[in-house]
Parts: structure tokens; C-alpha cells; sequence
């Protein structure tokens, strides 16, 4: 049996017509909403599987309101519109939703929106089963150890650690042989202990201290805070207003295991990103909280905290994985972060989209990724989209049989096949042509390939890996950028910082490359002087990393002295083409008067390509022209509407 469905559509006519789309496939639909009060009755008394949402609905509220009041339900759900703007695909996308559909859709794309939300969820819901598992089994193995409280306490929150994005936690058991403890992350598997009473550096009444631990032990046992209610909280309270400024924390997460029942505790996590965290987040908290308030208490049942422990938490498991995340340089909150999606996500088979500007490092993330897999021992292929001909993409990708196309004189094992039991890295996936986006979708759908010119379809084990430096919510917006390809590889993105966003990083990144260009010469390591690096600091790197590396490596030539100093950061220009003349500036080229000419032709005709009434009939041009100039032209895939599903 397959999903049971709820619609909410004002439009009459659109709503029965999916509704029918629907139950013919087999479906089930428990019922259609025209208004968000209506969706939120049958909700509750239906329990739908999944809920297909238009998001500009008759009146307010919209279906963005209504995805909001339900991301809490675990209930997958898929945005239905006719405006495919770039504020309005943000905005929905705020809310975690599992599809996106543009209007005019084909029944196809309908069914495979759905099949996309099917397996986010069902990967959703898999991940936190297999994180529950994992976290529960360490917090046990953690309270047998033969270790000091404090150094269990940090093995635990460092259990924590690639699941939940903080920077900083507080611990407090409200006991008197026990202080307010903090621990600070200072790099990837290091965190400093704080006594957080006795770091403010001056008296505190206890009058503060009370004011302090009530404004956690009291209100829901689990539950985050950010933006005004984060800001109205600690604002108001003097110790932690004193530690939110200290710290730059802008989010929290807070829990009281039931060992608070006992003796009042709480755990907060606390992130410098003001919305840090999720429904997600209280998820899995939730489904570890029994073995977390056992540990407590463990904690609490134990001997007082002594003198703070300069050891390191270092959980056996995690151990293995110092050798590839060391070689990521740097310890912002950022990067740290990019870092433990790489660690959570590597044992998992599932798909990896990793986003960032050019230079940022995005493929050091993807080796992490690959090496700590199942697959580490398997081929691993990387490709870069941009550096492939478009007429030669999808032989690369796929290979070719001999005679597919004039010059193909023998068969050829595209980057696919050679991937089989392994990874598969596609650097720069926005570049990707509109018909090779269909193809590797159905790559990803199907697992199975065609060689071009070929007959048989050949079955594949591989696990996909992208990178892009482009905004694809915006080519998404502007149909460049298959909607339904983008929510098949968008099911864990790994945003990597740009280097202006961790400028922290910058003299540890400075040092390492002045190492590593001693080592290839072999002449003394040499070092930037206070001013130079006060340079580099200011600089906004816009070819990040590498430009970094590129300037170090020739500094370092250039200078014959021990310390690098008074040389300019050479200011990047751009050279723009004058306008020939001056009644030229606001003119379009042709190919743009031509596609705006074809998109108002398809949107007068409401998206129907062929047929009677079709553009192509009001055009005056083939179908199959038409089609070629709308691929020429970049006009999305989500325009075409003919007679085929």
C-alpha cells in the first residue's frame, strides 16, 4: 500500500486533478485543504504520510505558515507553486521541506517529487535510529570507564559533538561540590574545562548564581532558543550575558535529563550561529535522553569534580580519524562544523552535496568523506563538469560504444563504470548540461547506466559525491538547475566556509604553507612579520584558500631573509569592455530578446510546448526547434508541459 496523502490546494480543478493523478498511481488521499485551518483538522485526525503544500493559499495564513507548524510532526511534506522566484524558493526552503514542485508539473514529475520525499524521510529516520544507537551505546561504555567525572563528561560531549552543532556547553548538577562547568571546543577533538563562576574573574552573589541556574530549570525539558527570545534571555540575566559576549554564542540548546527530578541539572549547547539548531536536534536528544539521564546521575552518585584534568577526551572511535581531519588546517566555529557533517555523514551510503566558493576547500571535505567510508579501500573517481566539452559529457560520464558518433572508433569505460564498488566525486555539478542533469538523475534513481550508442543498461554500486560553487537555489529559481536533481543530492549538504568567514584561521593556514614550501626547498621555514599579517588577516581572499597558498608560495620566493615583510597583497582587478557605443548600454543580445521571447510565448500558452495551442503553434516553429533553443537558451526543464507524462 502505498503513502496516504493530504493536498492543500485553494484551486478546485488543480486539487481534484492531483487528487486523481494520485489515486491512479495508487495512492491513497485522505483528504483536500483549501486554507491552513482545514490542513491542520485533518492532520490531526488523519495522520497523513506525506502532505503536498501550495504556498500561496486564498488569504492568509500561506502553506509556508503551515509547513512551519508542522516540521515538529515528522511529517514529510513537498511545496507545490506557480512562483518559482528566488525569495520564494529561500523562504520555503527555511523550512526543511522534502520536495518542491513548479507549476505547470507533468504527472511524472509529481511521482517523483514524492518518490524524493519518500527517501529523505526514510533517511531521516534511518540516521537517527543509527545516531540514537551509537550515542546510547557510548554514553554507557563512557560510565564504566575508570576515569575522572570531569574526563567523562568530555567524552561525552564530545560523543555529541558531530551531531550537535555547538562551540561551547554548559554543565551544571545545581550541588554545591560540583561548579558550573563549561567546556570550550578549542579544535576538533580538544576542549578546555572552564569553572564558569570562577572565570568571571570577579565576585558573584549568590543571588546571580540562582538567577542564573532558574533561567534553565524551568520551562520545556528540551528545547533551543535563538534570535529575540535568545537575545531577551541572556540579556536579562547577568552571568550568562557575561558569557554570551565572552563566548560570541548567538543559540542554545538546552536539556534537563529526568535525573533533574533528583537534583535540578541541565546540559546547554551553545553555538555562535543564530539558528544553529532544529527540530532535528530535539529528535535526537529525545531518543537518547533515557541512557543521558542515566549518565547523569552517574555523574552526580560519583565523588566531587576535582582539580580540572589537563587530558584530552578521546573517544577510541574517534581516534582513526585525526589523520584526514588534521589535514584540514584551522579551528573556527565554521570550519569545525563542515568538519563533523564529514565525520557524521562518511559512514552512511547516502548522497553528499558539498557547497562553497571556489578555492575554499570543498574537496579536502570530500576526501574525508570517501576515506572514512565503507568504501575507502573502492575506486575513487573526481571529476570536474566545468573541464568536460558539452559535447563530450556524457561519453566521459557514461563511455561510448564504437560507432556511437563520428570518431568513436572503439568502446569507451565511462567515469561511472570505473567507479563501481566505489566513489564517485563531481566537481562542479552546476555546469552540468539540462539533459545530462536527466541522465544522472535517473543514475541516482535507477542505479543503472546506458553507454552512449549502446543498448545494454549496465547496474551500478557507487556512491555519488558533488561539489558546486554556485548558488543552485537560484538556478533551481531559474530552471538551470533540475529541481528534482537538486533535492536527490541536497539530502545532506556540507556548507565549507569562504576564508573572509574564518579569518581565525589565517596565520594558522600562513604557517603551514610556509612549512610546507621549507620542506620542498629545504631552505629555513620563513615567517610573515606583525604588519604583513595583520595584511593578510584584513585581506577578503576572494580566491580563498588557494589564492592564500598561491601568495604564500611566492612571498616566500621572493623574500631571501628569514621574516616576509613589506610586500603588498597585489589587489585583484577586473578589466570590463567598454560599451562600443553609448546608445548600446540597456540593449539585450539577440539570444536574450530570444529567450525572452520564448518564455513569454510558453507562459502565455500556460507551459504547453506541443500540440494545439501549443508555443510551438503560436511560434510558428517545430517542436523539436523549439525544444533545442529552449536548451540552447537555458530555459528550465519545468517549462515543458506537451502531451507525454
Amino acid at each position: 500500500m502505498k503513502e496516504n496523502i493530504l493536498i492543500v490546494e485553494d484551486q478546485f480543478i488543480e486539487a481534484n486533478d492531483l487528487k486523481s493523478i494520485l489515486e491512479n498511481e495508487g495512492y491513497s488521499v485522505c483528504g483536500i485543504a483549501r486554507s491552513v485551518a482545514r490542513a491542520l483538522e485533518i492532520i490531526k485526525s488523519k495522520s497523513p504520510d506525506i502532505i503536498i503544500i501550495d504556498i500561496l493559499l486564498q488569504g492568509a495564513p500561506t502553506g509556508i505558515d503551515l509547513a512551519r507548524q508542522i516540521m515538529s510532526q515528522n511529517i514529510p511534506f513537498i511545496y507545490l507553486s506557480a512562483n518559482s522566484n528566488n525569495s520564494t524558493f529561500i523562504e520555503a526552503k527555511q523550512t526543511q521541506p522534502d520536495g518542491f514542485l513548479v507549476k505547470p508539473f507533468r504527472k511524472k514529475d509529481i511521482l517523483i517529487a514524492l518518490e524524493i520525499a519518500t527517501y529523505r524521510y526514510k533517511f531521516k529516520r534511518d540516521l537517527l535510529e543509527r545516531h540514537s544507537s551509537w550515542l546510547n551505546t557510548l554514553l554507557i561504555e563512557i560510565c564504566t570507564k575508570e576515569i575522572l567525572p570531569e574526563e567523562k563528561l568530555k567524552q561525552a560531549i564530545q560523543a555529541f559533538q558531530p551531531f550537535i552543532p555547538f562551540e561551547f556547553v554548559l554543565v551544571d548538577f545545581n550541588s554545591l561540590n560540583m561548579p558550573v562547568l563549561g567546556f570550550n571546543r578549542v579544535s576538533f577533538d580538544q576542549y578546555e574545562a572552564i569553572d564558569i563562576i570562577k572565570s568571571l574573574g570577579q565576585p558573584v552573589s549568590n543571588k546571580d548564581i540562582h538567577e542564573f541556574r532558574r533561567s534553565y530549570l524551568s520551562g520545556h525539558q528540551i528545547y533551543y532558543r535563538d534570535g529575540f527570545d535568545f537575545e531577551e534571555t541572556t540579556q536579562s540575566v547577568r552571568i550568562l550575558k557575561q558569557l554570551v559576549t565572552r563566548f560570541g554564542t548567538k543559540s542554545e540548546l538546552v536539556v534537563r535529563p529526568d535525573a533533574a527530578k533528583e537534583v535540578p541539572a541541565y546540559i546547554s549547547f551553545l553555538s555562535s550561529n543564530a539558528s544553529a539548531f532544529s527540530h532535528e536536534h530535539v529528535k535526537l536528544i529525545i531518543s537518547v535522553l533515557p541512557e543521558l539521564s542515566l549518565f547523569i546521575k552517574h555523574i552526580q552518585q560519583k565523588s566531587s569534580i576535582t582539580k580540572s584534568s589537563s587530558r584530552t577526551g578521546q573517544l577510541s572511535e574517534l581516534v582513526s580519524l585525526r589523520p584526514w581531519t588534521t589535514q584540514i588546517v584551522g579551528k573556527s566555529p565554521k570550519l569545525l562544523h563542515a568538519l563533523d557533517q564529514a565525520v557524521q555523514v562518511a559512514q552512511h551510503e547516502t548522497s553528499v552535496l558539498v557547497l562553497g566558493e571556489t578555492g575554499a576547500g570543498k574537496e579536502g571535505i570530500v576526501n574525508i568523506i570517501h576515506h572514512l567510508s565503507p568504501r575507502k579501500n573502492k575506486p575513487f573517481i573526481k571529476i570536474n563538469c566545468a573541464a568536460i566539452p558539452e559535447t563530450m559529457v556524457e561519453s566521459e560520464l557514461f563511455g561510448h560504444e564504437r560507432g556511437a558518433f563520428t570518431g568513436a572508433v572503439e568502446r569507451r569505460i565511462g567515469k561511472f563504470e570505473q567507479a563501481q564498488g566505489g566513489t564517485i566525486f563531481l566537481d562542479e555539478i552546476g555546469e552540468l548540461p539540462l539533459d545530462i542533469q536527466s541522465k544522472l538523475l535517473r543514475v541516482i534513481q535507477e542505479k543503472e547506466i546506458e553507454r552512449l550508442g549502446g543498448r545494454q543498461t549496465i547496474k551500478t554500486d557507487i556512491r555519488i559525491i558533488a561539489a558546486t560553487n554556485r548558488n543552485l537555489d537560484k538556478e533551481v529559481a531559474l530552471g538551470f538547475f533540475r529541481i528534482d536533481l537538486y533535492y536527490r543530492l541536497n539530502v545532506f549538504p556540507i556548507k565549507v566556509p569562504a576564508l573572509r568567514e574564518r579569518r581565525e584561521d589565517i596565520p594558522a593556514l600562513i604557517q603551514h604553507f610556509l612549512r610546507e614550501h621549507a620542506k620542498v626547498t629545504g631552505e629555513v621555514e620563513k615567517k610573515l612579520d606583525t604588519e604583513m599579517m595583520d595584511k593578510f588577516v584584513e585581506y577578503s581572499w576572494p580566491g580563498n584558500i588557494r589564492e592564500l597558498k598561491h601568495l604564500i608560495e611566492r612571498f616566500a620566493i621572493l623574500t631571501k631573509e628569514h621574516i616576509i615583510s613589506g610586500l603588498d597583497i597585489p589587489k585583484v582587478q577586473i578589466d570590463v569592455p567598454p560599451v562600443p557605443l553609448p546608445f548600446a548600454k540597456g540593449f539585450q543580445s539577440i539570444d536574450e530578446v530570444e529567450k525572452s521571447h520564448i518564455m513569454a510565448a510558453i507562459k502565455n500558452c500556460n507551459g504547453k510546448i506541443a500540440g494545439h495551442g501549443g508555443a510551438a503553434e503560436i511560434l510558428q516553429i517545430p517542436v523539436a526547434t523549439l525544444r533545442y533553443k529552449m536548451k540552447k537558451l537555458g530555459i528550465g526543464w519545468h517549462y515543458f508541459h506537451d502531451n507525454t507524462n
